[in-house]
């Protein structure tokens, strides 16, 4: 199994929701709190320095989910690798599972509706 580094993995997805969205480094930068530099450097990776031991350095945490929270997506979707038939797959779950939603909570409205009559 061939498993991207982390770094790759939240590179790609990161651009991914933000292609989606339509949003500039900038635009995220303004909705996150996370510095423009800061984001350019999660988008490229190889940009980043190595520390004195040779390993590359992670994406702070706090960061990762406030671009999440931003981008309007779970932090796991940006840190969990996908192939573009996951991506497919994940759209149609989400949706699937928005209408379940939507169709259990127009239930329990019409429900609570017509017990107060």
């Amino acid at each position: 199994m061939n498993k991207k580094p982390i770094n790759i993995v939240l590179a790609e997805n990161l651009a991914h929701f933000m292609s989606q969205r339509k949003l500039t480094q900038k635009g995220l930068s303004a909705l996150s709190d996370v510095g423009q530099t800061t984001i350019s450097l999660y988008l490229n990776p190889e940009r980043r320095q190595t520390s004195k031991s040779g390993k590359m350095p992670s994406a702070k945490l706090s960061e990762v989910e406030s671009l999440a929270l931003a981008l309007e997506v779970d932090v796991w979707e940006l840190l969990r690798p996908f192939t573009e038939q996951e991506r497919i797959a994940y759209k149609h779950l989400e949706a699937a599972y928005k209408a379940m939603s939507d169709g259990k909570q127009e239930a329990d409205d019409t429900k609570s509706g017509s017990e107060a009559a």
